[in-house]
Parts: C-alpha cells; sequence; structure tokens
C-alpha cells in the first residue's frame, strides 16, 4: 500500500536496489525494516558502527540509512569513514533529536535526507524518491559481474579497470539473465528463448555471441557448466 504515492520510475529503481540499515533499536529496526522491505531488493541490517561499516565493505549496498546514535561509532563517523570510501553512495541520516551540532556536523557529508524520529512512512517514502533521483542522475545502481567488472543497470554497460564498454541490448539481456539465476544455471533453452525469441538459436549463433561478450567483460566472469548451459563465476 506504501507504492500508491510512489512515481513508477522510483519504483522500478528502489526494487534494484539494496540498502544497509543501522539501528539498534529492535523495535525501530522491525518497523522500519519492514517497510523498506516493500520497496528495496533487499535490505541489510547492522546494530552498531563498526558492524555497519564491515557490511558496507562486504556487501556494498546501493544506499545507506543509519541512526545518529549508535554503538561503537556514531552515525556521523560512520558517514565521514563510507565517505572515504565512496563518495557517492547516498546516505541517510535518522535521529531522535533536531540537534543543531549533528546538522552541522551532517552538512558536509552531502546526506541526501535528513528524518527526525518518530518516522512515519510519508517521510521515509520522500526520502527514498530523493535517493532514486540520486541513483538515477549518478548512475549508481551497479552490480559487480567479479572482481574487476562492474555491470552498470541503468546504462547498460560495464566497467573493467575503470574503462567503460557498452553492451548490446542482446548482451545486457543477457547478463541480466545470468544475474537473475546466480547461483544456478542458466540453460541454453533459457537463453533462447530470451534471447532469440521466436527465432531459432544455433550453437555457431551461441558461440559467437559469447565469444565476444567474453573479450568485453573476460573469458572467467562467465563459466561454462559442462554442456548444460552458463553461470557466472
Amino acid at each position: 500500500m506504501y507504492n500508491m504515492g510512489m512515481i513508477d520510475k522510483y519504483v522500478k529503481i528502489l526494487k534494484s536496489s539494496t540498502v544497509l540499515f543501522v539501528e539498534d533499536d529492535i523495535k525501530q529496526k522491525e518497523n522500519i525494516g519492514e517497510i523498506l522491505s516493500l520497496f528495496v531488493k533487499e535490505v541489510y541490517f547492522a546494530t552498531t558502527g563498526t558492524e555497519a561499516l564491515t557490511k558496507f565493505k562486504k556487501l556494498q549496498p546501493t544506499f545507506v540509512i543509519t541512526d545518529i546514535e549508535i554503538p561503537n561509532i556514531s552515525g556521523i563517523e560512520l558517514s565521514r569513514r563510507i565517505r572515504l570510501k565512496n563518495k557517492d553512495t547516498p546516505i541517510i541520516m535518522i535521529s531522535a533529536y533536531k540537534k543543531e551540532e549533528y546538522l552541522l556536523d551532517a552538512i558536509p557529508l552531502g546526506l541526501i535526507s535528513y528524518i527526525v524520529k518518530p518516522i512515519n512512512a510519508q517521510s521515509l517514502i520522500k526520502s527514498l524518491e530523493k535517493v532514486s533521483t540520486e541513483i538515477i542522475n549518478n548512475n549508481l545502481l551497479k552490480i559487480n559481474l567479479s572482481n574487476f567488472c562492474v555491470y552498470h543497470i541503468s546504462k547498460q554497460s560495464i566497467t573493467i579497470k575503470n574503462k567503460e564498454y557498452m553492451l548490446t541490448s542482446r548482451e545486457a539481456k543477457f547478463i541480466r539473465l545470468l544475474l537473475q539465476n546466480k547461483g544456478s544455471i542458466t540453460t541454453k533453452s533459457m537463453i533462447e528463448q530470451t534471447l532469440w525469441g521466436d527465432g531459432a538459436m544455433s550453437e555457431s549463433a551461441l558461440k559467437n555471441f559469447l565469444s565476444k561478450l567474453r573479450k568485453k567483460i573476460g573469458h572467467e566472469t562467465i563459466l561454462t557448466v559442462y554442456s548444460d548451459g552458463f553461470r557466472l563465476a
């Protein structure tokens, strides 16, 4: 029901996004986490600043929502450390108090939004819309295909060692198909149905297609699973 007030393009962007939600209050964590789960692909949780930093490095969420007053390090310090590693990740700050010193400290961090508790659905939705705009404007929606290859969803391109390569429509469809089946095998019949539609896919056509794509993204990124199909490394 919360989707009713949000523009479709924002909904689509958020459904492909992940968020790291940092909150040590169990009730707030459950309530806000439940709302977030309606909008985003996945919600990662952390209850302390140090745990949040570890998960940020490991999971690389699309954006971060953090309370200011969390154990170990504050939300302000957490945001500073995130900014040292990534200057573009959208960050939403939440607090039970509208303290002036917090607001002043938050200005250099380039926060998307500052929400004062108690958080209601509408204020959260407005902040998520701002996040979506930031993701669209800065092409932040990306997925690591390997340690050196990043797929940019909105631009349908890949970046390898800071060099960007545009994908064809068919190549982008194939990458999305592999991601949808991540952890399992993408069969040749799936590929034929998704990439060739009503047309027949020959072995030579598939081999030629994969050869050209692997030259762009690296031969070790897409693995052949015997004669069954393919999967991401």
